[in-house]
């Protein structure tokens, strides 16, 4: 069993990667890492790669087992075992017993925690027939107290194993029970590069600057990190315990009875920068000098997000919201690129309109008054019939909590909006247009009806009908979430996926008959695509911290 301490870069060199199927000779089963697939939609297959490469891949527990139980390859895709695009999404794991038989598959793996994934590894080995020995067989042939302590803590029993530990376990032991502070207390007592890195983890989850200890690091895992290129940094890596697998899943998507508000709380918590900014996302389509807007955006949701759920730890989301309120209120942190600065605009007004700043809602509001085009529609990118809602949306709630918005802005931006829609109630995806096909419009629909019903340009009645439309074909939202770009035929991408949740459930409440069934089964779509550690995501390029403020936004508006 390789130790604890083992650089990472040498532990990626212990998985003996084969190049094809063809290569995998032995009486071993195949990991078949499937980093991506043939006719893919995903279009950063190399960022999904890395996370994977920098993640499990650099898990010491991780590719102890791989190594000494399976035949590793890695892939590319091309239709065996019925893996097909949209059918599966990168990245996944296929595991094929030594003559060839598939024995299980799980892709659309987006949370990556080393615990869960050693217990998967183990239920595929027992699946197949020869399983690993028991944890207690282990812990009675254990040798010394760290191995001890090591095996104790993969059996979750933590005041056991830190009985045993030297200082580096102590320290992985206290990251698994997410005890931060003392995680860094315990790492500093050791001089490795490892030690380092995991110090340097625990300081960012305190909202405290690791940078430093990263570069001390000087690791693959720490290098891959500090440029943005590893999963941890990017929050798709947890450090924490999750719920253990229970059985052999199919993606890192779980349905939950109940939402862990806490742990989507907490993740928001100790993700925020200490600048009081989250900018984990990646989505850089309007190019990288728009990320600033990006981040200004995603920022603003995960307060609001907070602030919905205070409740659950109002020290520390009094203690966040103070954190980015200077960042929120300083215009040098959004591009003047013109590329995804409206976002940065009108998500500001939705958090404002709930923690009210009148003075900085009527600077923004002037600011998407400049924005506006002579057509009335706003853009993102592109000019577009959804950007144009959002924003009428926004400036809509900031009105209501005392900013001065010009009628004449709004509506001229919904008459451009109107103009988009067909006589079947079907909005198109750019400006100008009218219509589209109902199963590629169906998710935007809601939210720009329910603008169009803010603007007296609407009845209730066709804001239900854009609703049930939504609800009739969620299920091409759903399977394209977890794609970084648009992946069917009808222009569906996985970055809409919360977007639309978010406009259809606040279109719900604008209606008066049957809300409550319609908001109970928003809910329980919220609830079927949580992930392992409780929290939300639909793009990698978006992010979890995104998709966690806006699932937690979700949930709280499906509370009549």
């Amino acid at each position: 069993m390789f130790p604890s301490t083992v650089l990472a870069a040498a532990l990626l060199s212990q998985i003996d990667w084969k190049a094809s199927l063809d290569d995998a000779k032995g009486d071993r089963p195949v990991l078949w890492y499937v980093h991506t697939v043939r006719g893919t939609k995903m279009d950063r297959k190399d960022v999904v790669d890395d996370y994977m490469k920098y993640g499990p891949w650099m898990m010491p527990d991780v590719v102890e087992l791989v190594s000494r139980r399976f035949t590793a390859v890695r892939t590319p895709a091309r239709g065996e075992h019925d893996i097909k695009p949209l059918d599966f999404i990168e990245p996944g794991l296929v595991f094929l017993a030594p003559d060839g038989k598939l024995i299980h598959k799980i892709d659309r793996i987006s949370t990556f925690q080393e615990d869960w994934l050693v217990d998967l590894l183990r239920g595929v080995l027992a699946k197949w027939g020869k399983p690993e020995p028991s944890w207690d067989t282990q812990l009675r042939a254990a040798k010394t107290p760290v191995e001890r302590a090591r095996i104790l803590r993969k059996m979750r029993r933590p005041e056991e194993a830190l009985k045993e530990a030297d200082d580096f376990e102590r320290g992985v032991i206290l990251l698994r029970q997410a005890k931060w502070q003392d995680a860094v207390d315990a790492f500093a007592k050791v001089d490795t590069p490892d030690a380092h890195y995991l110090r340097g983890a625990a300081l960012f989850n305190l909202n405290r600057d690791g940078r430093e200890a990263w570069d001390k690091s000087g690791s693959e895992k720490a290098k891959a990190e500090l440029a943005g290129r590893g999963p941890f940094f990017r929050c798709f890596e947890e450090l924490a315990w999750v719920e253990p697998p229970g059985g052999l899943p199919t993606s890192t998507t779980r349905p939950s009875k109940e939402l862990d508000a806490r742990r989507c709380v907490a993740l928001l918590l100790r993700t925020q920068r200490a600048s009081g900014v989250w900018n984990d996302s990646n989505y850089d389509f309007g190019g990288k000098p728009s990320l600033p807007n990006v981040y200004m955006a995603g920022t603003a949701l995960a307060c609001a997000a907070l602030l919905a759920w205070r409740d659950v730890d109002p020290k520390g989301v009094d203690a966040a919201i103070e954190r980015a309120l200077p960042y929120l209120a300083d215009e040098k942190n959004v591009a003047i690129e013109p590329q995804e600065i409206i976002w940065a605009h009108a998500y500001r007004l939705f958090f404002y309109a709930r923690k009210p700043d009148v003075k900085k809602m009527n600077e923004i509001v002037g600011a998407i008054e400049k924005l506006q085009k002579k057509s009335g529609v706003w853009q993102h990118e592109y000019n577009a019939p959804f950007t144009t809602a959002t924003v009428l949306h926004c400036l809509w709630e900031a009105k209501q909590a005392g900013a001065a918005v010009p009628e004449a802005m709004t509506k001229k931006g919904a008459e451009a909006l109107a103009s988009c829609r067909s006589d079947k109630g079907v909005f198109s995806y750019g400006y100008p247009g009218k219509g589209d096909r109902a199963q590629g419009g169906a998710g935007r629909g809601p939210l720009c009806e329910l603008a169009l019903l803010l603007n007296g340009a609407s009845k209730e009645a066709d804001v239900r009908a854009a609703v049930e439309a939504g609800f009739e074909h969620h299920a091409l939202l759903e399977r394209v979430r977890k794609y970084d770009d648009h992946a069917d035929a009808f222009r569906n991408g996985g970055f809409f996926f919360w977007y639309d949740m978010l406009g259809r459930v606040e279109a719900i409440r604008r209606l008066k008959d049957g809300r409550a069934k319609l908001l109970e089964r928003q809910r329980e779509i919220a609830l079927s695509i949580t992930e392992i550690d409780g929290c939300f995501v639909d793009s990698h390029e978006l992010g979890k911290t995104y998709g966690t403020a806006m699932g937690l936004l979700v949930m709280k508006l499906t509370r009549d």
